[in-house]
C-alpha cells in the first residue's frame, strides 16, 4: 500500500480508499456487455421523460430507452455474451472536456459475497436498483463507486485519478446484494437493497442475491477535464433493469456461485 500511494502522489492522484473493495471470492458469473448506445435518459429515475436526464451511456440491451419496461426488454435483443442476460446496465457518460470518452470493454460480474453462497437467491426479474448518488456534494463513505488506473494496482480512488501513461482510467461500481423480498422498486430505487455487512444480510433485507459489480474501462488516462455528465468523480451512479432469463441465471447461480466457481459468459467453469 505504502509504493502504491508513493506512485499515486507522483502521478497527482487523489487519496484512496480500498476499504470496501470487498474480496474476489471462488463464485463468479460474468457478462461482457460492450456499449450499446448513449442518450439523455433513464428509464428508472425519469421514466416515460425522454431527454430529461443528464447523459448516459447504455450497455447490453438495445432497446433501453425512457419506456423501457421488463416487457420490452425481453422481446429486445442484447449486445451481451451471454444472449440470455437482456438486462440493461446504464452509467453517467464520461467526458474529456465536452468530447464523449469512449468505453473500452465493459464486464459485469455476479459475485457471492455471503457468508453462505447457497443461500445466495436470483435477482426477481424486472428488479431495478440504482448504486451510488449522483447528487453527491462529496465523496460518501463507505465507497461503492471507485476509480483506478487498469494494470497498476493504483486504485480505490473517490474521484478520476490522473493515471500514468499506458494505463487506461477504470471504474468499479458495487451494487447492493440484499433484497427485501417484496418490491422490484422503491420511491428512491435504493431502499428495497441493502449491503451486506461482514457476509450477512439485514433483518429488513433478508433475501441474499448476487454482488453484482460492473467494470468499465476507458479510453482515457483521466486527469483534468475529464468529468462525469453527472459531475466530478464522486457522483458515479449506475442503473440496473434486470432482464436475464430465469432458467441461465438460476442455473449459473445455482452451479457457479453455490459451488464457489469461476464460470465464463457460457456459464461454465473458467
Amino acid at each position: 500500500m505504502a509504493l502504491a500511494c508513493a506512485v499515486a502522489v507522483a502521478v497527482g492522484l487523489p487519496a484512496a480508499d480500498t476499504s470496501q473493495a470487498g474480496p474476489v471470492k471462488g463464485g463468479e458469473i460474468v457478462a461482457f456487455c460492450p456499449l450499446s448506445h448513449r442518450a439523455k435518459d433513464d428509464p428508472i429515475v425519469f421514466p416515460r421523460r425522454p431527454g430529461k436526464s443528464h447523459s448516459h451511456d447504455f450497455y447490453g440491451n438495445r432497446s433501453t430507452n425512457p419506456h423501457t419496461t421488463l416487457f420490452t426488454l425481453d422481446g429486445s435483443s442484447t449486445n451481451c455474451a451471454p444472449r440470455s442476460d437482456r438486462s440493461a446496465y446504464w452509467v453517467p457518460t464520461v467526458y474529456d472536456d465536452k468530447t464523449p470518452v469512449r468505453t473500452r470493454k465493459a464486464t459485469f460480474y455476479y459475485r457471492a459475497d455471503n457468508v453462505d453462497p447457497r443461500s445466495v437467491s436470483p435477482y426477481p426479474r424486472g428488479l431495478r436498483v440504482i448504486a451510488g448518488n449522483a447528487k453527491a456534494t462529496g465523496p460518501v463513505k463507505p465507497l461503492v463507486g471507485q476509480w483506478g488506473c487498469q494494470g497498476t494496482g493504483l486504485g480505490g480512488f473517490d474521484g478520476i485519478p490522473s493515471c500514468p501513461a499506458g494505463a487506461d482510467l477504470e471504474l468499479l461500481l458495487r451494487f447492493p446484494d440484499c433484497w427485501d423480498g417484496r418490491r422490484l422498486d422503491s420511491p428512491d430505487h435504493k431502499r428495497h437493497m441493502a449491503y451486506s455487512t461482514a457476509g450477512r444480510c439485514p433483518s429488513s433485507h433478508r433475501v441474499a442475491v448476487p454482488r453484482l459489480e460492473y467494470k468499465i474501462r476507458y479510453a482515457s488516462r483521466g486527469g483534468r477535464g475529464v468529468a462525469l455528465a453527472s459531475g466530478p468523480g464522486y457522483t458515479v451512479h449506475g442503473d440496473f433493469f434486470n432482464a436475464w432469463a430465469a432458467g441461465p441465471l438460476a442455473r449459473r447461480i445455482r452451479d457457479c456461485l453455490h459451488e464457489e466457481i469461476k464460470c465464463g459468459p457460457g456459464g461454465r467453469p473458467l
